[in-house]
Parts: structure tokens; sequence; C-alpha cells
């Protein structure tokens, strides 16, 4: 069977390295990843990058209003 990368959409070769990433739940496999070994840390890396950015601009989304309203009590603005 050949194997495609997930990231790169080019085949995985039998003596290339790779991670195999699985849902299941000892029943059904609901679907089955393949990646080269580089290619799966360069999709971990830009998940991981996105989740960091989506949760820094929840945390200024709600402390911006939180420092505004102390800048006016205190005349800053």
């Amino acid at each position: 069977m050949e194997k495609i990368c997930h990231y790169c959409k080019k085949e995985i070769k039998k003596n290339q390295r790779k991670v195999t990433f699985k849902e299941d739940d000892d029943k059904k496999v609901y679907s089955e990843l393949f990646f080269h070994v580089n290619c799966w840390i360069e999709h971990y890396n830009e998940s991981l990058d996105t989740k960091v950015r989506a949760y820094a601009e929840k945390m200024m989304k709600q402390a911006i209003p939180a420092v505004k309203m102390a800048m006016e009590q205190r005349g800053m603005i």
C-alpha cells in the first residue's frame, strides 16, 4: 500500500522513517495519517504555534478592557 505524507503530499518510501497517526476507538479506525518524520515535526510545530497565538489573542481581548479601565481611573488616558 502506497503511503502518502499528509503534510507534503509526497510518497513515503519503504526505507524512510515515518510517523503514523491513528484515531480509533478499539472497534473502528476513524482516520490514519502518515507523515515523514520531519514533516510531522513541522506539522506539530505549526499546530502548536497556531494554538499559542489563539490563546494569546484571547488573553489580550480579555486584558485590554481591564487595562484601559485602570488607566482611565488613574487619569492616564
